[in-house]
């Protein structure tokens, strides 16, 4: 069972079953929604990998005792850049290019221009004054708008000649430069901070990330927090009934991870559970502890 999918109560799920394949009459099973998978391993890892074949050889793990100091080859630590190097990686062009659009934007290029002076950018923070969200960086230009697109959509058109000069004719590269640009001055020196900057930040976190999908959920399974955003990619998500049902080998999956019998006889019959724990006592009764849903159309349920 996947350790990010969160399990809802909505009974409209539970009648997607197939009769063919699970009891007719009516069964009550009581799980208790503490417990975890197992990680496999991984593919690089040694205990996955086959056993040698009679006959075979693997590397040879042991040393010769007799073996000196000075018969060992150590030259594989020495590791050095190419004095002179006569080629070009594609990421040495890109990041040449970056380095030569740098030259055309200001010292502070995360910061808008001084409306005095366009040439620098505008440094006093600690007034608060609000900043635009997203401005233009390069030296001379007083460009600010709202949005990413905006800002995308300016630099093509107003820069396009810069860009050309410094990057080539291949306009999709372009922003990618430029925000490549920023980085390579960023890196060398202490971000801008200060309350305008914090001020900016906090607009633009809250326009992007104040919306009704984006919650934590916990997860009924294993109990980790995740975020949950409207993106197909989000790490949980609401699951009703049937997405239970539907697991493959459903019955022995809910069983191993979530089966009340199972984490009686691993953790509930020891102390200081078995005093104090679901069941323990007339004051932690049992179905306080249980989730029960309708899996199946005959009423087949889980608590």
């Amino acid at each position: 069972m996947p350790g990010t999918a969160s399990s809802s109560q909505d009974e409209s799920g539970g009648g997607r079953a197939s009769h063919a394949n699970h009891p007719h009459h009516s069964r009550k099973r009581a799980f208790v929604f503490c417990g975890s998978t197992s990680a496999p391993a991984c593919r690089g890892c040694p205990l996955a990998q086959p056993p040698l074949q009679d006959g075979a050889t693997g590397p040879d793990l042991h040393t010769n005792e007799e073996e000196s100091d000075e018969d060992i080859d150590t030259s594989f630590f020495d590791v050095r850049a190419l004095q002179s190097k006569t080629f070009a990686s594609q990421q040495d062009r890109e990041a040449s290019m970056c380095e030569d659009l740098a030259k055309s934007l200001r010292g502070r290029p995360t910061l808008p221009a001084d409306p005095s002076d366009t040439s620098r950018s505008w440094e006093d923070l600690k007034t608060g004054i609000a900043l635009p969200e997203v401005s233009c960086s390069f030296t001379g230009c007083s460009w600010h708008g709202e949005t990413d697109a905006a800002l995308r959509a300016h630099l093509l058109s107003d820069h396009a000649a810069q860009f050309r000069r410094t990057c080539g004719d291949d306009d999709a590269l372009w922003f990618d430069m430029y925000l490549g640009a920023i980085t390579s001055i960023e890196r060398k020196q202490v971000p801008a901070v200060g309350l305008s900057k914090d001020r900016q930040m906090m607009n633009k976190l809250t326009r992007c990330y104040n919306d009704e999908t984006i919650c934590s959920l916990v997860c009924t399974v294993c109990g980790q927090i995740k975020t949950k955003t409207a993106s197909e990619n989000s790490h949980i998500d609401w699951q009703g009934n049937s997405w239970f049902a539907e697991l493959s080998k459903a019955s022995k999956t809910l069983d191993a991870n979530c089966g009340w019998d199972e984490w009686f006889k691993q953790y509930g019959n020891k102390a200081p559970l078995d005093a104090y724990g679901p069941g323990g006592s007339e004051g932690v009764p049992q179905k306080d502890w249980c989730l029960e849903m309708d899996l199946y159309p005959a009423a087949f349920d889980i608590r």
